[in-house]
């Protein structure tokens, strides 16, 4: 690990009494953020907020999460209440009526509310199908799930990313070095011509290089997985979530692609090729 490269005296010290106990074994990242984030099951805190551009970060993430709070709230009570009365296979095969546009199901709506034709019925299991087919999915709710979940990744990527650029802003106004305009238009080149993985790199040598140390301290692999994120992050505004040659071409010149042997009886069967950009205890 990291941590004896760390020089703890050129952190605050609500980074010492953060992290400074917890990155002096071999936890990789995962099992680091779900040993002592996910079970808090809380909203990212502002009481110790010093910074604007972290009090607009906070803001904009909690919003984002209690978008996803209702959405999953809604499902899992619109599948409790089928239960109650005795359909327990509503995340299978939901009902045809959640998939139409919601004005056609208001009966409020005077102009829009209308009974199911079949012509339509047709027209959303053909869609399904597509869904089915294209994703490998059998579960209707997975469906939902799966794109909610990338527009989830999208805008809180899009959100991390305009949080780096307030950052370099903020820094620099603070030294009453450059005008804002210009700095935001500074800022705004960074961003889009780095992956993520530089992008933040270059905004920690800006605020504090000793941050790089802490992040490497966490796990060594935790700019790989930045990288990963950029890259999955473009599949899904250019190229439609589909993989492409790019993706893996870009994956081999970083060495993060993997082979497998799979064994079947102790015999090779074949092998898989898998990405590791997170540390795995042997």
């Amino acid at each position: 690990m990291y941590k004896k490269s760390i020089n703890w005296d050129n952190l605050n010290i609500e980074m010492k009494l953060r992290y400074q106990d917890k990155i002096n074994d071999d936890d990789n990242f995962l099992e680091y953020i779900s040993k002592y984030h996910l079970p808090n099951l809380d909203w990212l805190e502002d009481k110790n907020i010093k910074t604007k551009s972290y009090e607009v970060f906070v803001e904009e993430f909690n919003e984002i999460q209690m978008s996803i709070n209702a959405f999953e709230n809604l499902m899992l009570f619109a599948d409790l209440s089928f239960e109650l009365i005795g359909i327990e296979d509503f995340p299978i095969d939901m009902p045809r009526q959640y998939f139409r546009f919601p004005a056609l199901n208001d009966r409020r709506d005077i102009f829009s509310y209308r009974n199911m034709s079949p012509e339509e019925i047709v027209q959303i299991e053909k869609n399904i199908l597509k869904a089915q087919t294209k994703m490998n999915i059998r579960n209707d709710e997975n469906i939902i799930r799966e794109h909610f979940t990338k527009l989830e990744f999208l805008t809180i990527f899009s959100s991390f990313e305009a949080y780096l650029e307030n950052i370099y802003v903020e820094f620099y106004l603070k030294e009453n070095l450059k005008n804002e305009e210009k700095l935001m238009k500074e800022a705004g080149v960074l961003i889009k011509m780095n992956s993520l993985d530089k992008s933040i790199k270059k905004i920690i040598n800006i605020v504090n290089p000793e941050l790089e140390n802490l992040l490497l301290g966490i796990n060594k692999n935790i700019f790989d997985f930045f990288y990963i994120s950029y890259l999955v992050r473009n599949i899904h505004t250019h190229k439609l979530g589909r993989m492409s040659n790019h993706f893996i071409e870009s994956l081999k010149n970083k060495n993060l692609i993997k082979e497998k042997i799979i064994k079947k009886n102790n015999e090779i069967i074949g092998t898989c090729m898998y990405i590791d950009c997170i540390e795995q205890k042997k």
